[in-house]
């Protein structure tokens, strides 16, 4: 889940003024358009940003990046055309690229929020290329501002977990929950307790959910998981049935939930049907794709599967 930079709202901003053709076009008309408005009255930062964005919908990244290029020789002053092009750098995976990228949007960007979004972004870009270490040090740097987004708090997370920093990881969660009251900050925290081996107090705070919630499964699992941690095998594989249970009352078998793919596959693992918790997995994958329901879901399920 990405957090929302002020410095690309105010660019969207921008962009939108200078709209040329109605919202409905395709990405082929819009960018059809906004060449013929550059060839009549010359290229400007703003519409060759507009272009690059619709090159990117196509996944024409090559022509998105060139675009953005020419934009900041036009407009070099500008911090928001410099991370969309370290964006467009990361996903073809020229990842030394795009950290050259923000190291200057960095030099250039205001402190506070804006500085501490583009630690973020680098933090994402350095993640993407397996350093998850260095990747944590750019999540520390962002969280010097004194209202992080929710979303940081996720992404610092599931990077301090790869580094097996679990108690650091539950506790910057506890942190967020605090500041937030977020029910989805609360559940990755008890999730790293249970991964910590603090099993008793991720117990004590699971079961009122247990019994409140209309639908268990995921409260459960935690449950389970919990128990299995406290050596109490029995009572774990009861809590891990009945997840089971709920799910398949719940499964469409047409058109399948990938989130409930993936906390059948968990369950299925837990018990020891590693085959059925493979298919589960590699279903849920393709359903869920680059989302922040594949990270939490899918990464818990992987390191159960041990891959």
């Amino acid at each position: 889940m990405r957090a929302r930079n002020p410095w690309r709202m105010a660019l969207c901003g921008t962009l939108m003024s200078c709209s040329i053709v109605s919202a409905h076009d395709s990405p082929e008309h819009e960018i059809e358009a906004l060449t013929e408005k550059m060839h009549a009255n010359g290229a400007s930062a703003a519409l060759l940003a507009r272009r690059a964005t619709e090159w990117r919908s196509l996944r024409k990244l090559d022509q998105a990046q060139a675009d953005l290029e020419h934009a900041i020789m036009l407009g070099p002053d500008s911090v928001g055309l410099r991370t969309e092009l370290a964006q467009i750098q990361a996903a073809q995976k020229c990842f030394d690229a795009a950290g050259k990228t923000l190291e200057r949007a960095l030099s250039m960007a205001e402190a506070g929020m804006e500085r501490c979004s583009i630690y973020m972004q680098r933090a994402e870009v350095r993640e993407a290329n397996g350093e998850h270490a260095l990747a944590v040090e750019d999540c520390e740097r962002a969280f010097s501002v004194p209202s992080p987004q929710l979303d940081w708090y996720l992404t610092r997370a599931r990077l301090t977990g790869r580094t097996g920093r679990w108690r650091e990881c539950a506790r910057g969660l506890k942190e967020g929950l605090e500041k937030s009251g977020s029910i989805v900050l609360e559940i990755e925290w008890i999730e790293a307790l249970i991964d910590a081996g603090e099993c008793r107090e991720a117990l004590e705070r699971i079961q009122p959910h247990v019994a409140k919630a209309h639908w268990k499964s995921g409260w459960l699992i935690r449950q389970g998981r919990a128990q299995a941690g406290m050596n109490a095998q029995g009572r774990a594989q009861k809590s891990l049935k009945a997840a089971l249970h709920e799910i398949e009352t719940r499964l469409d078998a047409a058109k399948p939930e990938g989130r409930l793919l993936a906390e059948r596959g968990l369950a299925h693992a837990l018990l020891g049907n590693k085959r059925a918790a493979a298919q589960d997995l590699e279903k849920a994958r393709m359903l869920l794709g680059e989302t922040a329901a594949f990270t939490s879901c899918i990464e818990r399920l992987e390191r159960v599967l041990g891959k």
